[in-house]
C-alpha cells in the first residue's frame, strides 16, 4: 500500500523549517515561532548574510537601527560585525518589533507590524491612511500596495503557523484570523506565560 502524501513530504517541509537552537541573548520577549518566521524569510538562518541595503543577520537589522535599539552607536560603524552573533541578532531583532509595535501607525497590530519591518515605518505611515478593506484582515493583506511586502508579511505569517506547530506552542494570529480578527502582536507578559506553560521549550521540540 502507498504511503500517505503527507508523509512523504514530511520529511522536505521539515528540512525547509528547520528548528535552530536559537533564542536571544536576553530571551525570549516575542513569540518563538514569529522570530524563526522572520528568520526564515529574511537570512534563511544565514547568520552571516548582509543584504545590499545593508542589514545584517539573521533578522537582517541595519547597523543604525542597532545603534539606536542598543543606545551604542558603535554599531553603526565597526561594531555592526556583531551584528552576524545569532543570539544579539534576534535579541535586536526583537527589541525593534517591540518598537514598532508601539508606534502609532501598528499600534500593536501584527499584519501592519510585519509591513512595517518589511517596507519600514515611514512607507506604512505612508500608505496606511488610504489602505482598503481596514475591516477585513485578509482583503487588507490582498491589498497592501507592495508586492514584496504583502509577500513578506503572508510568508512570515504562513510560516510563524508552521513553527507554532513544531514547537507545540499556540498560534494566536491563526486563531484570531479564523476569527475574522486582525492579528495583535504579543506583549512580554503574554509571551512569558504562554512559554511557562509551553509542554516542550523552543528549538527541542520533534
Amino acid at each position: 500500500m502507498a504511503k500517505p502524501a503527507g508523509r512523504k513530504r514530511r520529511p522536505r517541509d521539515l528540512a525547509r523549517f528547520p528548528l535552530p537552537r536559537l533564542t536571544p541573548s536576553q530571551g525570549f520577549r516575542v513569540e518563538p515561532a514569529l522570530l524563526y518566521a522572520l528568520a526564515r524569510q529574511e537570512s534563511n538562518f544565514d547568520s552571516s548574510a548582509v543584504s545590499r541595503a545593508g542589514a545584517r543577520g539573521l533578522l537582517q537589522v541595519m547597523p543604525a537601527t542597532a545603534a539606536y535599539l542598543a543606545n551604542d552607536p558603535s554599531f553603526a560603524g565597526e561594531g555592526a560585525q556583531r551584528l552576524h552573533n545569532p543570539g544579539l541578532s534576534l535579541e535586536l531583532g526583537q527589541r525593534y518589533l517591540h518598537y514598532l509595535a508601539r508606534s502609532e501607525a501598528v499600534g500593536g497590530d501584527l499584519i501592519r507590524l510585519l509591513a512595517a519591518y518589511n517596507a519600514g515605518p515611514g512607507n506604512l505611515a505612508k500608505w496606511l491612511p488610504a489602505a482598503r478593506h481596514r475591516d477585513d484582515a485578509l482583503l487588507f493583506v490582498e491589498a497592501i500596495p507592495f508586492d514584496e511586502t504583502r509577500a513578506h508579511v503572508q510568508r512570515v505569517l504562513a510560516y510563524s503557523w508552521i513553527y507554532a506547530s513544531r514547537l507545540g506552542l499556540p498560534a494566536p494570529s491563526l486563531d484570531q484570523l479564523v476569527q475574522g480578527e486582525f492579528p495583535r502582536f504579543m506583549s512580554t507578559q503574554e509571551v512569558v506565560a504562554m512559554l511557562g506553560s509551553a509542554p516542550q521549550l523552543p528549538g527541542r521540540a520533534r
